[in-house]
């Protein structure tokens, strides 16, 4: 049961070769909208996770996604709770295939001034209005508009219905478009939504990639009231100040590689016998993913997690709740859910933005240091 309805979910047995247990939760959007949640234990977005965990989840989706036959595939991940999850799932895909193999844009619910966006709605989300943007970077806008395979990811399949309106969106731009690999941590879409997700997808070949395969069904309290959420999406001007090296909005065709003096500073410092929780911002989740895998190298006891806009009611899989001010100056609440401070020896809130009294007060809440990450290192030889 949830603050709201009744949740059933059923899983396919021979299609569940990661047990739901380890995969997902459950919990009560504060949406009017869709008023369920599959609350990934993997994903690092409302719950904390290993990179450890987070890495074999990349790792094993990649494996799953068929080898390349026109390169550079197209990776596209989804604001913004899969960015961090797409962006683990494009690197394992170079580290199989190398680079070249592919290419990776993250969508966003900011405008970029100067950026060609292609627009297109997620219908059940809070903040509907995404944006994809065309990379800046010639090559890169070359190897987008031409690509033949497209990997959408997404922390969870229910519908197919966003993933048929980005599809059209980029059909729109005249692409040789022939493969589409649709590919989440969880695939609970229904027959129907199958079929139509096969026949609409316009394209000769049409694949679905999972951990996990089954179903749900959920039946609302006809009796549950709640407030009206607060919103979670403004109307603003560009936020291209915002974005720093680290960010995947304008497209990178190779791994993240974060200033090892950052981590060899970071890993002098810490405390040492308690957990240390690497906190990421909003969409700006890879690079907190990134940082805690590297200290974790060095034998540091790590979990990630990031906040994010979603409002999700207190109860079931949701233990603990803060509300935090918007580092991106939208006056949007931003929460975290399920993290205790206390649990841990440090937490290091890692922030794409330029320093901000907002990022400063959270840090406060949550007796967090702030790790601004912009640039990124060169590439390993």
């Amino acid at each position: 049961m949830l603050p709201n309805g009744r949740l059933s979910v059923a899983v396919t047995v021979q299609a569940a070769d990661w047990p739901l247990a380890r995969l997902c939760a459950f919990a009560a959007r504060h949406n009017p909208r869709r008023g369920f949640l599959f609350v990934s234990k993997v994903l690092a977005k409302h719950h904390p996770s290993t990179p450890a965990d987070m890495l074999a989840a990349h790792t094993a989706l990649a494996a799953r996604l068929p080898d390349p036959d026109d390169r550079p595939a197209l990776f596209i991940g989804m604001a913004e709770t899969a960015t961090g999850l797409a962006q683990g799932v494009f690197e394992a895909y170079l580290a199989r295939h190398g680079h070249g193999s592919a290419l990776y844009v993250q969508t966003t619910r900011y405008p970029l001034s100067g950026a060609t966006p292609l627009a297109f709605e997620e219908q059940h989300s809070h903040a509907q209005n995404l944006r994809l943007h065309l990379p800046d970077r010639a090559d890169l806008r070359a190897a987008f508009l031409r690509a033949r395979t497209l990997v959408l990811v997404d922390d969870e399949l229910s519908t197919g219905r966003t993933f048929l309106a980005l599809i059209a969106a980029y059909r729109n731009t005249g692409a040789p478009l022939q493969r589409v690999c649709a590919v989440a941590l969880t695939d609970f879409m229904s027959d129907a939504d199958r079929s139509r997700f096969h026949t609409e997808a316009g394209v000769p070949q049409v694949e679905v990639v999972s951990l996990l395969e089954g179903s749900f069904a959920f039946e609302p309290d006809p009796g549950f009231r709640a407030p009206p959420p607060a919103l979670a999406q403004a109307t603003v001007g560009c936020r291209r100040d915002f974005i720093g090296d680290c960010s995947a909005r304008l497209g990178t065709d190779q791994r993240l590689h974060l200033p090892p003096a950052l981590i060899d500073g970071l890993d002098a410092e810490l405390p040492t016998g308690r957990p240390i929780l690497v906190l990421g911002t909003g969409e700006f989740m890879h690079p907190a993913f990134c940082l805690g895998q590297a200290l974790a190298e060095r034998g540091a006891d790590v979990r990630v997690q990031s906040t994010t806009r979603s409002p999700i009611l207190l109860g079931a899989d949701i233990h603990h709740r803060f509300e935090l001010e918007d580092p991106y100056g939208e006056a949007v609440p931003n929460y975290l859910y399920n993290v205790d401070p206390r649990a841990y020896g440090a937490i290091l809130l890692c922030g794409e933005t330029p320093p901000s009294s907002a990022l400063t007060h959270a840090a406060r809440q949550l007796n967090a240091q702030v790790i601004t990450l912009r640039e990124t290192a060169p590439p390993h030889p």
